[in-house]
């Protein structure tokens, strides 16, 4: 048991990811929406598992956040294929 325990601690802690979360499973599969998720969360929030679900949602939006910014020169994105030279330094990551 003490063997199991390790191999899923050492599993967690190298991909950053928990194993056998029912609320990020149901999450990632569309069961859920990232504000059921947060409140699924905020009664385990001084736990470490409720501040990873936490985080969960807070890096998806950093996420969308990132892949929805605009040059501001030219209008694209970092889904265009081919992005403006001048894109590096004149993002608008407020869409």
């Amino acid at each position: 048991m003490l063997q199991a325990s390790n191999f899923v601690q050492t599993i967690e802690d190298r991909q950053g990811l928990k194993i056998a979360s029912p609320e990020e499973v149901a999450w990632r599969m569309g069961y859920i929406d990232s504000g059921q998720l947060e409140e699924l969360a905020q009664p385990l929030i001084k736990s470490g598992y409720g501040e990873y679900l936490i985080e969960l949602v807070e890096s998806r939006r950093a996420l969308r956040k990132l892949t929805e910014a605009k040059c501001q020169n030219c209008d694209l994105g970092l889904s265009d294929f081919r992005p403006c030279s001048k894109m590096t330094s004149n993002f608008n990551l407020n869409p």
